[in-house]
């Protein structure tokens, strides 16, 4: 039946009406065949209100979380807890936590998950963590050392006490701290700084050690060079607790090439960069004396002529004294 002519006014009326509120819902609504003006000014302000909603969700969802990081280092069942979630949602992502492969894992582990000496590695990690963040968002240089100079400590506690090559401990304390677990749960990577996965150290990186459990790192890219800058007295009580650990760790070894190379290399260049730092700090006598001793007595040490030049600066009085 054909359409009346009512009919068909009534239909092009309301498609014409439709089409009117599509058009003006998208600024796309013509006037005289010519598009209509946007409105940069408002469309500015709603991406303003947009982006401040989405940076206020960010904010929201950040703390929630680092709440959760600070909780579970006051708490060893919290931390264990967070490390769980953690690996739920970075390899067992879009699954329910009840999942047969998540329980499979889960039970695997679970030994290993309640021996103290995983613990201790998680809270080295998840500590490393927060000290790498506070870093990043320009936590006072002496508040910041005070820490990590605590971290070392413990660092050196736990590698005394137990087997660090342990697989499970291995994950968190051998990987970047920027890379690894508990930095991927947080989404946090490049807001820490540091290279990430397949990137070279930049220059400004290397003013921190971004592995939790190199303490040498962190002694000698961080800690020594703000107590050297400040001409700080805890600068050779803390070569001596270093020596003692190095010495410690040579023990530990036992007879073998590493403790050897240790032994004749290592322990000599420790020596000799605490005497250095005792001239820094004014102990001449007692910083040249020790040094003449170890060129005496470490005539094939490969850094022996470095070891000259430096001692000939410092009698020359360049004021020069050992960095690295």
């Amino acid at each position: 039946m054909a359409m009346g002519k009512t009919n068909r006014t009534t239909v092009n009326r309301i498609i014409a009406s439709v089409l009117t509120v599509l058009l003006a819902g998208v600024g796309l609504a013509q006037k005289a065949g010519q598009p209509a003006a946007i409105d940069k000014a408002a469309i500015l302000k709603e991406l303003d209100k947009l982006e401040q909603a989405h940076q206020e969700k960010a904010t929201t969802e950040m703390k929630v979380l680092w709440d959760s990081l600070i909780k579970a280092l006051t708490n060893k069942k919290n931390l264990l807890s967070l490390y769980e979630d953690a690996i739920y949602a970075t390899r067992f992502e879009g699954t329910k936590k009840d999942n047969t492969e998540f329980k499979k894992w889960k039970n695997a582990q679970d030994d290993a998950l309640k021996s103290e000496d995983f613990l201790t590695a998680l809270e080295l990690h998840a500590n490393y963590l927060h000290l790498t963040y506070l870093r990043a968002n320009a936590e006072k240089e002496d508040k910041l050392n005070e820490a990590l100079i605590q971290h070392v400590f413990k660092a050196w506690a736990f590698e005394n006490r137990y087997d660090t090559h342990q697989k499970i401990a291995s994950e968190l304390l051998e990987r970047p701290i920027n890379q690894g677990l508990l930095s991927k749960y947080f989404r946090l990577g490049p807001k820490l700084g540091g290279p990430q996965e397949g990137e070279k150290p930049k220059e400004q990186d290397k003013t921190w050690e971004w592995n939790p459990a190199n303490t040498d790192g962190m002694l000698d890219k961080t800690v020594l060079p703000f107590l050297r800058k400040n001409k700080n007295p805890a600068l050779i009580p803390l070569w001596d607790k270093r020596i003692a650990n190095e010495t410690t760790r040579i023990k530990r070894m036992g007879l073998n090439n590493s403790a050897n190379k240790s032994i004749q290399q290592v322990l000599p260049r420790l020596h000799w960069r605490r005497a250095a730092d005792l001239v820094l700090l004014g102990k001449e006598a007692e910083g040249i004396t020790t040094m003449i001793a170890l060129l005496r007595q470490n005539t094939t040490h490969p850094d022996f002529s470095k070891f000259v030049q430096e001692l000939r600066a410092i009698l020359t009085g360049e004021n020069y004294y050992a960095t690295e």
